[in-house]
């Protein structure tokens, strides 16, 4: 993407959502499954990492716990785990490994059919999801600024020269 004017001096928010809204544009979420051939264009680490932590927040906002790992975007949880590690946003690294570890998904089901299966019943466990959807409200603010300050550090993975 041609780096927007200013790009620079853009509030962190607008700068994240700009360069996110250009990686969801090329972007889907079979990138994040390992098992999948590589692409004539493969994202850059900072762009894996911001499109997953970007799928996995924007599920989570918009369908809770039980129905984002449930659906398609359930696949992105190893890689946003990941992308927050890239980011150094240990808080959110460990939230993920907390899901990961409720869900005791081991290894990682990224075919959205095993995962249906395996993922523990939304009524009987719904005071964890309910827990799990908590924390995360209370947690995803430690993350403001920190990938827009990676963009700015980065430029060369996310804009052309």
């Amino acid at each position: 993407m041609v780096p927007p004017t200013g790009w620079r001096a853009l509030l962190d928010d607008e700068l994240e959502r700009i360069v996110a809204d250009d990686l969801q544009d090329w972007l889907d979420e079979s990138i994040c499954d390992p098992a999948n051939e590589p692409k004539i264009h493969d994202p850059s680490p900072g762009q894996l990492a911001l499109f997953a932590i970007t799928e996995f927040e924007q599920a989570l906002w918009n369908e809770g716990v039980h129905t984002a790992l449930y659906n398609d975007d359930g696949i992105v949880l190893p890689a946003a785990k990941e992308g927050y590690r890239h980011f150094g946003i240990p808080q959110m690294e460990r939230f993920v490994g907390k899901i990961i570890q409720f869900l005791e998904f081991t290894p990682y089901p990224y075919d959205r059919e095993e995962r249906m299966r395996r993922l523990p019943d939304r009524e009987e466990f719904a005071a964890e999801y309910d827990a799990l959807y908590k924390e995360f409200e209370n947690t995803v603010s430690v993350r403001a600024g920190t990938v827009a300050n990676y963009v700015r550090a980065h430029p060369e993975e996310f804009f052309e020269s």
